[in-house]
């Protein structure tokens, strides 16, 4: 017998579609899922070697770089010790002298085979003076006439000198330095007698804003 539904579409009975498993494809999905974890697993792994390489390489730059950082780290220290010292010559003269000055004055004095290994300020009741200790390359006879050479050009110096009154050698001995022959000399560079007003005859002059 033939039977016709006259129901609309909207009041007929569908029938519910049955999810067939068989039909879903496994293995491509567990083949793909396979691959994409491969391929997630070898990116990890250039990844890391990468980062490996590159923990090494500034290992090695670093390694390279740690002498200079210690020479600069020495040199900082100097620096910040010659700060400290210059500051307490500020804090400890009374005619206010342009320290910044007086040591670009001094540097421009200085021939190249002479340098100085100290710095500092004496201060005494009638008088004060800056000391200056230092090296001179060369043998005795060398040292020597570099030493008296250095003397002349702070003397020659205008605005180096026209505070003192006199700069002299106080002493001067042979010494090795990495086993080169070099002379030890200290100078002392007196400034102008202080009167009993307690002022200068020149270094009231060489004042802050001069």
């Amino acid at each position: 017998m033939i039977e016709i539904n006259l129901l609309p579409d909207n009041l007929k009975i569908k029938q519910k579609k049955v999810f067939d498993l068989k039909k879903v494809p496994i293995f491509p999905i567990i083949f793909g899922t396979i691959g994409a974890l491969v391929v997630v697993h070898l990116l990890l792994v250039v990844v890391v070697r990468v980062n490996k390489m590159t923990l090494a390489r500034v290992k090695q730059e670093w390694k390279e770089l740690a002498p200079k950082k210690t020479m600069i780290d020495s040199l900082k220290q100097k620096v910040t010790n010659i700060n400290s010292k210059i500051g307490a010559i500020e804090k400890l003269t009374e005619e206010r002298i342009i320290w910044a000055k007086k040591m670009n004055d001094l540097s421009n004095s200085m021939p190249s085979n002479i340098w100085l290994s100290s710095l500092s300020y004496n201060k005494n009741v009638s008088d004060s003076a800056l000391v200056l200790e230092g090296f001179a390359a060369g043998t005795t006879e060398e040292g020597a006439a570099y030493v008296a050479r250095f003397i002349k050009a702070l003397k020659g110096n205008r605005d180096f000198y026209k505070d003192f009154h006199d700069i002299e050698l106080d002493s001067m001995r042979r010494t090795l330095i990495d086993e080169d022959e070099v002379m030890n000399f200290k100078l002392i560079c007196s400034f102008e007698k202080v009167s009993k007003k307690g002022a200068t005859s020149t270094a009231g002059r060489f004042r802050k804003g001069k």
